[in-house]
């Protein structure tokens, strides 16, 4: 019997040894490269990656529509008070930009900031000359301004495309920020036209209401479309877009940043890609007004020259182009395994857990897989291709 319990202790004693031996290898911690910082911002050099955390994270545990939506508790349009929600999922994103109220719809015909003077909204919705527009700022402050020129494209007819510029009297404060547009290398950062990414918009009410990325418009494409959301953390914060939303701005998140996409035309929501109309050749040659143009019209004719352009986010200040790289991408979010891969070539994946058992053995053929694992715990997964054979550590929660 003393044998048996002594052969039993040296045999527990051997797979502790080989358990220590797997989690001192040395592999790519891919997944340690996307930890948010203190405010919940991920900054990873992986932005498909970048993108999906910045928002699953913030949601994790804010499934609650009617507390976890609303970016104000109070909203008195009439009476001039704003209260931020700090419920709201979305309450450490700079939102500044979005303007809740003017003077001609109230809460309707929004527009979003993308200058420090100038407004972009949807033309078939739009706001003019003598109409007064607020932004509010983080600490609940009103910045009140009033429309003295709008322009919309050259070539607009009814919808198409759905874009108006405003000019302000007056720059506004450093306390509220204009956004960011994805500038024209994105395509060579968000893999597949940014499909399956969540997004979020805004609507009438001020709700920051999730959604997945259908297409980004990022490959020549005029449009964007968002669409419901796949994954059950994301449908418990959606709603689809109604008669009024028309304007709102709509967003993806990278680096902690909310970065325009366009704004809401019609159902999806669905819209022209400011990625497009952005990064048009300068001048009128072409069809279509880039949006650094529409500025410049509008300030002729408010008969002044404010020199501002639209800014974008700049991938290049923290990552290599995951597309120009030989490079595959691996990270958990809880449980949920995510490759990335870095061509199209055929992979073959395994997946162990942390006593060596296969999980996981299958064959893929797209850049983009995902896999539930079973627990939580260590993971090893090794991708292997023609020539080349890798194996990541990753960790779920």
């Amino acid at each position: 019997m003393q044998l048996n319990s002594l052969n039993r202790k040296l045999q527990k004693m051997k797979k502790l040894i080989s358990l220590l031996i797997i989690a001192s290898t040395t592999f790519s911690i891919y997944a340690q490269d996307c930890t948010p910082d203190a405010n919940g911002n991920v900054t990873c050099n992986d932005f498909n990656a970048n993108a999906m955390l910045n928002i699953d994270l913030r949601i994790e545990n804010k499934h609650n529509a009617s507390a976890n939506m609303p970016i104000f508790t109070t909203q008195n349009h009439y009476g001039g008070k704003y209260v931020r929600n700090t419920n709201c999922w979305a309450y450490n994103l700079d939102l500044t930009c979005a303007s809740p109220w003017n003077s001609k719809g109230i809460n309707l015909r929004a527009g979003t900031l993308i200058t420090p003077r100038h407004a972009i909204l949807a033309a078939h919705y739009n706001i003019q000359t003598g109409d007064s527009i607020r932004f509010i700022t983080k600490d609940n402050q009103i910045v009140r301004r009033k429309v003295i020129a709008f322009s919309v494209n050259t070539d607009y007819n009814i919808t198409f495309p759905d874009i108006e510029v405003v000019t302000l009297d007056y720059d506004v404060p450093p306390t509220i920020s204009p956004c960011q547009l994805l500038p024209s290398n994105a395509k060579d950062y968000l893999a597949n036209d940014g499909a399956g990414l969540p997004g979020f918009f805004l609507d009438q009410d001020e709700k920051a209401i999730v959604a997945d990325v259908k297409y980004l418009g990022l490959k020549q494409s005029e449009n964007f479309e968002f669409q419901v959301p796949t994954k059950a953390n994301r449908v418990s914060l959606y709603e689809p877009v109604a008669m009024g939303d028309s304007g709102d701005p709509v967003f993806v998140v990278l680096n902690g940043n909310p970065v325009l996409v366009g704004v809401i035309t019609s159902y999806g929501p669905w819209g022209y890609s400011l990625n497009y109309f952005s990064n048009l050749p300068s001048g009128n040659a072409q069809p279509y007004q880039r949006i650094d143009d529409l500025i410049k019209a509008t300030d002729l004719k408010a008969g002044i020259n404010t020199g501002y352009k639209v800014s974008f986010f700049d991938f290049s200040a923290t990552a290599i182009p995951t597309a120009k790289e030989n490079k595959d991408r691996i990270f958990v979010l809880n449980r949920e395994l995510n490759v990335n891969l870095s061509s199209e070539n055929q992979a073959q994946i395994i997946v162990t857990d942390f006593t060596g058992r296969r999980i996981l053995n299958k064959i893929y053929n797209s850049k983009l897989s995902n896999y539930t694992l079973p627990t939580s715990g260590i993971y090893i997964v090794t991708i292997i291709k023609e020539k080349t054979k890798e194996s990541y550590k990753v960790i779920a929660k």
